[in-house]
């Protein structure tokens, strides 16, 4: 009887977040897209375990290991394609469902913990996606890791020691590559706890309409009514990803990135994957490597910083908050298409514009 009580209390708060949790009446669709992240999420990380079982974490066989696995291991065309595409629709919905709470003005509502843990979850996602970019190791995925690791001697007296331990020597070696997959492999985990937090300050913390009051029964309904809204934008994402990875499965790589690792052959434009490019852009705004990783900073730095300028200054959504979000996103969309130009005049000088107005827009609105 002990163990059957302790199970119910221990049911008890699992219910009360899935299923009687009150929801707003005026629930849409677009709240749907944190869920579906969620649910690529857990794609990502079943389809990574699996792949893991046939990697080779080396220098010489990681590129040859994977394209076997690709030609000869039963679907293992599915695995890949699903793993690297479905990266792509996780930072695609992670980026809508951030839109949604600037539209929507969520920071002004919400309690600063809930933005912090999924921001945590951003930066988290940022790192294991990088270093998913590096384990094929072709030529993109080489110079990439060069480029970016050698940001870390900005770091005054320990950065050339700290890229050193990264690499595992003085040079990139199998041992940087080993490292990266024992990161990348161990990371998703840390962000399922960070989803986890998010959701657990999200539901004891309150909702960002401002149609109810958290938790109780004022104009809203069990969250039970609405997994239907939940079943049916998973389905339709579902059906597009499958056309996806069954017809066009490579069509969001650079083709650099099927080329074996040549270090003295440099690509004619290193370009990240898409989710990068606006930060990307970024970073190169300014020639001085130790200037563009401060611009890259501070406007990360911007977003722990939103909720809480947004919390105490705006007290309503309105026109006002639609044009600062909307100013936001389009400079973003623009730095993303930046990003992937060539480092001239004039894309660098219109990057470092845009990234200063990207730090700034909040506090000019």
């Amino acid at each position: 009887m002990l163990g059957v009580s302790w199970l119910l209390d221990g049911a008890a708060p699992v219910h009360a977040m899935l299923c009687s949790y009150s929801t707003h009446a005026n629930i849409t669709i677009s709240y749907n897209l944190g869920a579906t992240a969620g649910v690529m999420l857990a794609v990502q990380i079943l389809s990574g375990v699996i792949i893991a079982m046939s990697y080779v974490a080396s220098a010489d066989y990681a590129f040859p290991t994977l394209d076997a696995a690709l030609r000869d291991t039963t679907y293992g065309w599915c695995l890949r394609g699903a793993h690297s595409n479905c990266a792509s629709a996780v930072f695609a919905f992670m980026y809508l469902h951030a839109c949604r709470a600037w539209l929507f003005s969520a920071m002004s509502r919400v309690h600063a913990t809930v933005w912090i843990a999924g921001l945590l979850t951003w930066l988290l996602m940022m790192g294991i996606a990088f270093m998913g970019y590096v384990l094929p190791w072709g030529l993109m995925s080489y110079w990439a890791l060069t480029v970016i690791t050698n940001l870390m001697t900005v770091v005054p007296c320990i950065g050339v020691d700290v890229l050193c331990y990264c690499w595992g020597g003085y040079f990139i070696t199998t041992i940087t590559v080993q490292r990266m997959f024992t990161v990348h492999f161990l990371l998703p985990f840390v962000v399922l706890a960070a989803v986890m937090a998010h959701l657990l300050c999200l539901h004891y913390m309150g909702s960002s309409s401002a149609s109810t009051s958290p938790g109780t029964a004022v104009d809203a309904d069990a969250f039970l009514m609405y997994y239907y809204k939940d079943v049916y934008v998973l389905g339709v994402f579902v059906a597009l990803a499958g056309c996806v990875i069954v017809m066009y499965p490579d069509t969001l790589h650079h083709p650099d990135n099927f080329c074996y690792v040549d270090r003295y052959v440099t690509p004619k434009h290193i370009v990240p994957e898409w989710y990068f490019l606006p930060f990307y852009s970024m970073l190169r705004a300014c020639s001085i490597k130790v200037v563009g990783v401060a611009l890259l900073g501070c406007a990360i730095l911007t977003y722990v910083f939103m909720c809480l300028v947004a919390g105490l200054y705006t007290h309503s959504r309105g026109a006002h908050a639609y044009a600062d979000a909307s100013l936001h996103v389009s400079a973003l969309l623009v730095l993303g298409v930046l990003g992937q130009c060539a480092p001239v005049f004039p894309f660098v000088d219109v990057s470092g514009v845009l990234t200063v107005l990207v730090m700034m827009v909040h506090v000019l609105a």
